[in-house]
C-alpha cells in the first residue's frame, strides 16, 4: 500500500477511535479515556499502532493494534475494557519518548 493511501487508513482510524472516546466515558463509568496512537520512524516507513485506554484513577491499557481493522480495533475495545495490563503500556511509553518515533 502506498504511503499516503496507509496513512490516510491511519488517520480514519484515529478519528473512528476518538469518536468512540467521546462517546464510551460517557456511558461506562470506569472509562476516562479512549485514544488510538500512530506512531512513524521518522528515517523509515515504519508505524505501530496502540489502542490506549485510561481507567478513571490513572491506570492505563496499551494494545497494539497494528494492521487492525476498524472492527478488530472495536472487538479489542469491547475486549479490553473491563481490564488488563500488557507488556505493550511499557513499549508504548518508550515510542512516547523516544524522538525518532514521533505521532501521525
Amino acid at each position: 500500500m502506498e504511503r499516503e493511501a496507509r496513512e490516510k487508513v491511519l488517520k480514519e482510524k484515529v478519528e473512528f477511535v476518538n469518536k468512540l472516546g467521546d462517546i464510551i466515558p460517557q456511558f461506562i463509568s470506569h472509562v476516562e479515556k479512549l485514544e488510538y496512537k500512530v506512531f512513524k520512524h521518522i528515517a523509515h516507513e515504519w508505524y505501530d499502532e496502540y489502542l490506549v485506554i485510561t481507567f478513571v484513577g490513572g491506570a492505563r491499557l496499551a494494545r497494539i493494534c497494528s494492521g487492525d481493522s476498524h472492527l478488530a480495533i472495536l472487538q479489542e475495545i469491547g475486549r479490553r475494557i473491563e481490564g488488563g495490563y500488557y507488556e505493550e503500556v511499557q513499549d508504548l511509553e518508550r515510542y512516547e519518548s523516544d524522538p525518532n518515533w514521533v505521532l501521525l
